[in-house]
C-alpha cells in the first residue's frame, strides 16, 4: 500500500491529513436496532444533511480529516460517508471491524466458529475491505478497529488476533475500543503478540483510566493511547478537567508523540426515538462535536500545554501513524 491512505473518496498521502479527529461517528446504529426498524426510520437524506453540518463545523475549526469509527455491525455505511465528504470537503476515513462481544453482532461469528476457522475468516474480511473495498462500493477501509469487553472474551480475542494479523498484512493503523481502559494492557499485548506493529496501534478510550502509570506501560511497548471521549462527562465518565490532568501528566512524561485526542461523538442515533428527554440525547447534536477545539484545547493552553504540543497531537501524530 505504500504510504497512501484510504479515504471514502479515494487515496491521499499522510501529509494531506492535516488536523485530524481520531475517533468519531457521523451516525451510529446499535447492533440489533435493524430488527426494530418497523418502529423507526432515519433517511439517508437526513443523515447526510446532519453529517454535512457537523463536517462543516469541524472544517471551520481547522480540522481536515475525521476517522469514522463505526463498525460493520453498527450501521457503517461508506457510501453515506462518501456523500458527506463530497458535499462538505472534509476527508473521512472509515474502518473495518466489529463491536465488542456484549453489545455486538457476533452471533453470526459464534455460529460459524462451530464449523470453520473464524479468526482466518475475520482476517480475510478485514484485509479485503482494506485492500479491495467494502462490498461493491469500491470504497476501501483506511483503519482496522478492534473492540473488547470489560474482560476480553473468547470472541473478542478472535477479533484482536485477526485484527493484528490484518494490520501486519496491510500496514494500515489499528484503532481500538476498550471499556474505559479495562484490560487495555492485555489488549496491547495480544495485538503486538500477533504481529501488529506497535507504531500502528492506538489503544482507545484510555481517558477513562486516570492512572498515568498504567498508560506508560502501554506506551513503553511502542503503542499509542487515545484520550478520545472529550466532552462525554455523564454516566460515570471522568470530567474533562480530569482528562486534561491526565494529558498533562503524559506530556510531562515525554509521551506527547504517542497521544491522540478526539470525542467519540455521534451525529445521528439510528434508532427508535426515546419516549422522553434523556441524558443520552446530549452527544447527538452538532454542537457537541465542537467541544474538543472550542473548550478542551483552550483549557489545555490556559493550563500550560503549548500550541506546539497540541499541533503534535492533532496533526503530527496522525501523519506519523499513517506514514
Amino acid at each position: 500500500m505504500g504510504q497512501m491512505i484510504n479515504t471514502v473518496t479515494g487515496p491521499i498521502k499522510p501529509e494531506q491529513l492535516g488536523k485530524t479527529r481520531m475517533h468519531e461517528h457521523f451516525f451510529y446504529e446499535w447492533p440489533g436496532a435493524t430488527g426494530d426498524a418497523t418502529m423507526w426510520e432515519v433517511s439517508r437524506e437526513t443523515v447526510v444533511a446532519r453529517g454535512v453540518v457537523v463536517a462543516k463545523l469541524l472544517l471551520e475549526q481547522g480540522f481536515k480529516t475525521v476517522i469514522d469509527a463505526t463498525t460493520n455491525d453498527a450501521g457503517r455505511n461508506p457510501e453515506w460517508l462518501k456523500e458527506i465528504s463530497e458535499k462538505s470537503g472534509l476527508q473521512i476515513i472509515c474502518c473495518t471491524g466489529y463491536y465488542f462481544d456484549r453489545s455486538s453482532g457476533l452471533g453470526y461469528w459464534k455460529h460459524r466458529s462451530i464449523f470453520t476457522d473464524v479468526v482466518k475468516e475475520i482476517e480475510e474480511l478485514f484485509t479485503t475491505e482494506v485492500e479491495k473495498g467494502i462490498g461493491k462500493t469500491g470504497i476501501k477501509a483506511g483503519v482496522i478497529k478492534v473492540c473488547i469487553s470489560n474482560h476480553i472474551t473468547n470472541a473478542d480475542g478472535w477479533f484482536a488476533t485477526a485484527g493484528a494479523k490484518s494490520q501486519k498484512a496491510t500496514g494500515v493503523p489499528l484503532i481500538s475500543h476498550t471499556q474505559n481502559g479495562s484490560e487495555a494492557l492485555e489488549l496491547a499485548g495480544r495485538l503486538l503478540g500477533n504481529g501488529a506493529a506497535p507504531a500502528k496501534v492506538v489503544i482507545g478510550h484510555m481517558c477513562g483510566q486516570p492512572d498515568a502509570a498504567y498508560h506508560e506501560q502501554i506506551l513503553k511497548l511502542g503503542a499509542s493511547v487515545a484520550l478520545d471521549r472529550v466532552g462525554i462527562t455523564k454516566w460515570g465518565f471522568p470530567s474533562d478537567e480530569q482528562r486534561l490532568e491526565l494529558l498533562q501528566k503524559l506530556l510531562a512524561g515525554g509521551w506527547g508523540g504517542q497521544v491522540f485526542l478526539s470525542q467519540d461523538a455521534t451525529g445521528v442515533n439510528m434508532a427508535r426515538p426515546l419516549p422522553h428527554k434523556s441524558p443520552a440525547d446530549a452527544p447527538y447534536t452538532a454542537d457537541h462535536f465542537a467541544i474538543l477545539q472550542g473548550e478542551f484545547v483552550p483549557a489545555a493552553l490556559a493550563a500550560g500545554v503549548t500550541q506546539a504540543q497540541i499541533d503534535q497531537i492533532l496533526v503530527e501524530n496522525p501523519a506519523r501513524l499513517f506514514a
